[in-house]
Parts: C-alpha cells; structure tokens; sequence
C-alpha cells in the first residue's frame, strides 16, 4: 500500500510540475498571495494575544477600557484583515486562472486529436466517451489546482505556527508537533483508497455520457422502431452503476472526512486543557491561550482545504492519464514522402487495384477490388446496404486506407499525395447531411474564401439558389 500511496503522489507531482511549466506566472503570484496570507493569519492570532493582555483584561480588572489602546487595537486587526483579504483575492484569482488556462490548453489538444486522428478512431469509440473526455474530464483533471496554492499555503502556515506556538510554549507545540503529521498519515490513507473509485467514477461517467447521446441522437430511430422502454432501461442501468460507483466513494469519503474535520477541534480541547493548567501555575497569561487558541482554530479550515487537494489528487492523476492516453492515439498517415507530388488540376482518374478493406474482425467489406474510373466520367454504384459503397468512397479522399492493394488518383498512389490536397480535389456527399451552428454561407464555403460570384454559382449548380 506504501508503494502504491508514494506512486499516486510521484504521478500527482509531475502532473501538476507539467501544469505549472506550461504557465508559471499565474502559479507564482497565487502562491505569493498565499504565503502573505499565512503571515498575516498568523500575526492576527498574535494581535489577538496582545489585545487580551492590554485591552481586555486590564479592562475587567479596571471596568474601563483605555481608548487608545482600543483604537490602536482596532486599527491593527483592520490592517491585518485588508491584508488577508487583499491576499485571498490574489491568490484565488490567479488559481482560478491556471485551471482555466489548464482546460484551454486540454480542450485545444483533444480537438487536434479529434480532427487528427483516422476515421476508424471515431467509429470505434462511442461520441458520449468524447464528449466525456472534452467536459467532465478536463474538469476533473484540472480542479486539483484550484485548491494547490492554498494548500502550499498551509505548509507555510503550519511553519509559522508551530514558531509562534514555541514562543508561546513547548507544551502547546508539542500538540501541534504530534496532530499535523496525524492529519498528513490519515490522509495518505483515504488517497490510497480512492484512487480506484475515483477511476470507475470517470468511467461510469463516460457511459452515461455515451448512452444518453446515442439515445438522443438516434431519437427517430428510438421511436419508429419503439424503442423507448429499452433506452429507458439501458440509462437507468447506467445511472445505477454510476450512483453505486459514487455512493461506494461517498462510504470512503464518510470514514476520513469526519475524522480530518474532527483532529483540529481535538487539538483545541487539549491546548485548552494544557493551558488551563499552564494557566494556573502561573507559566502563561490569558493572552497566550486566547493566541494560541485562535492557531488551532485558524487552522481548522486551511487543513480541510488541504485535505480537498489530497482527495482531488487521485482523481486528476487517474482522469489526466485517460486524457494523455486519447492525446496519445497515433494520427493519421500523411504522405508517403517529405516532398509530396502536387495533385493535378482539373479532372482526375480514379483506379482501384487489388483493394481490400474490413473493419475491426469482421468479413471482408471490398475482397480483391479491381476499378478504373475515367477522369470526367459518372459512375453509379448500386449495392445492398453493407456490400461497401460508402467504403469505396471513403477511400477515395483516404479517410481510410485500404488493408492491402492501392488507391491511385490520375495513376499516383494516394499514399504519396498529401491527404489535405487530395482533400482539396475530392468532396463526398452522403444522403445524410450536418448543418453547423453557423450561417448557410459558412455551411457552403467552410470558411474558405469564397466570393459572392462563386458562391452563387456553386448555389446554382447545387440548385439551392434563390
């Protein structure tokens, strides 16, 4: 288990490592804002101690409180919370902007990938997994950083802390000496635990994502054949794996989660016990307490956050890895050679020699495909569903290639051409069109520069013109 913690915290290092190198100065100005914050904090638990021994005792004792040295103690914890606050707002800010920066630079690198990789790639992976991939992961790969310079933060706090709680007394340090490293062990612990739930979360998150989409985008073919229970019941079922996934989690989270609430308010009941007595011997004033106190309280919540980076850690090593493995699938082929011929303008032949072409283990779709095309010729291609018509096609601007023999274009190999000058030359036109969310005119053109006077007469061979 020991080996496994240290290898979920080396992963976790080196991916946040990567995180921050790709923008740095959002990282440094976050953690500038939130060791500023631990000083401050720190000097307002002081604050308060001197403000108990010169203000508020003396004024029990006298029944009157000093105007100067209440006005002197206002102005101090003022001070001290623009401070704090002005620090907050820094070093949230700048967090909230490397997680950001974070996803653009994740949802920039999935779109390559998206539009980088071989059509079989997206045939062979369900569009709810990819659109999984592109919202709930980056999300859960990225939220970690939110909480890391706070929680940087709270080493710097706990360093000071323990030095102001040794100039108050050994005794008192000695309770935090013993309850910061208890909190580090038990969280070591629940990280342990949930980095494998946190995995099948994701994962059941994916097929949720993936089902719900194949049920909405096949909603005509759902209800003509009345289909509407089946997809009813395919959700469900995912929904409950999900909500067993998470409720299992949640069962990890019930055990360490009080315990990591409840360390901090275990320290306060023992200082108050320690410094009673160290109270009435005589070895500390009042104001050490109330300081010393107001530590242990001010750490409470610093601890939680920090026990919210160490849960969020898991997840972002395990849901990065998912991501890295996508952004790590091979592209597609490009030319056969560094210096590709240029395609030939006007008409091209088109020549199918000895092509064969399956999908995954299935039987062959095209065995053996001998064609000729002439250049300018029209040519109807009637089959049964399944005998490989839109296969043809697709070879033809090499969207696929051909398991074995070759595809050529006015006698040259497609493999030598660069696939986005093939491109160029060959458009397919399936019976199933896509609109994107855009103009008609950027439908058409897709977003080449195209003038009016080409793009009506494209309209009008298409016949789409007014």
């Amino acid at each position: 288990m020991a080996s496994g913690v240290s290898g979920l915290f080396r992963r976790g290092a080196r991916l946040l490592t990567r995180y921050v190198k790709a923008h740095p100065i959002p990282f440094i100005i976050s953690i500038f804002g939130a060791a500023i914050y631990a000083g401050a904090a720190v000097g307002t638990t002081i604050i308060l101690g001197r403000i108990t021994n010169k203000v508020i005792v003396p004024t029990f004792e006298s029944g009157r409180p000093e105007a100067k040295a209440v006005w002197f103690s206002g102005l101090a914890l003022l001070l001290v919370g623009l401070l704090r606050a002005s620090t907050i707002i820094l070093r949230r800010y700048f967090a909230a902007l490397l997680t950001y920066r974070t996803q653009r630079d994740w949802r920039r690198k999935l779109a390559h990938t998206y539009l980088s990789v071989p059509l079989k790639y997206h045939r062979e992976t369900p569009t709810g997994e990819l659109l999984a991939h592109a919202d709930a992961d980056i999300v859960a790969s990225s939220e970690v950083i939110n909480p890391l310079p706070f929680s940087i933060g709270v080493v710097t706090l706990v360093v000071f802390a323990v030095i102001s709680l040794a100039t108050v007394d050994w005794f008192l340090m000695l309770v935090a000496v013993v309850l910061f490293p208890l909190l580090a062990i038990i969280n070591r612990m629940y990280t342990s635990r949930a980095e494998k739930p946190l995995g099948v979360v994701q994962e059941r998150v994916g097929q949720v994502s993936r089902i719900a989409h194949e049920s909405f985008d096949g909603v005509l073919v759902v209800k003509t054949l009345g289909r509407e229970d089946e997809e009813v019941d395919r959700l469900e079922g995912a929904a409950d794996e999900l909500r067993a996934a998470r409720v299992g989690l949640g069962r990890i989270r019930a055990v360490f989660e009080p315990m990591i609430e409840a360390l901090p308010n275990l320290g306060i009941i023992a200082l108050l016990l320690i410094g009673s007595w160290q109270v009435s011997i005589g070895r500390l004033n009042t104001g050490d307490i109330v300081q010393a106190a107001a530590l242990f309280g001010l750490l409470a919540f610093p601890m939680r956050v920090f026990g919210f980076f160490l849960q969020e850690l898991p997840r972002a090593v395990v849901v990065s890895a998912r991501l890295d493995k996508v952004v790590a699938t091979p592209h597609e082929p490009g030319a056969a050679t560094d210096s590709p011929p240029a395609v030939a303008d006007g008409p091209l032949s088109v020549s199918f020699g000895n092509v064969s072409f399956r999908y995954g283990d299935d039987p062959p779709v095209l065995d053996g495909l001998n064609l000729n095309i002439a250049a300018g010729s029209i040519v109807a291609l009637v089959g049964v569903t399944g005998s490989g018509k839109s296969t043809l096609c697709e070879l033809i601007p090499r969207l696929v290639d051909p398991d074995s023999g070759t595809v050529s274009l006015d006698g040259v190999d497609l493999r030598e051409f660069d696939p986005v000058a093939v491109r160029s030359e060959v458009a397919l036109v399936f019976q199933e069109t896509f609109l994107f969310a855009d103009t008609v005119r950027e439908n058409v053109t897709l977003g080449d520069p195209v003038d009016d006077t080409e793009l009506e007469r494209a309209a009008s061979i298409a016949h789409a013109s007014a």
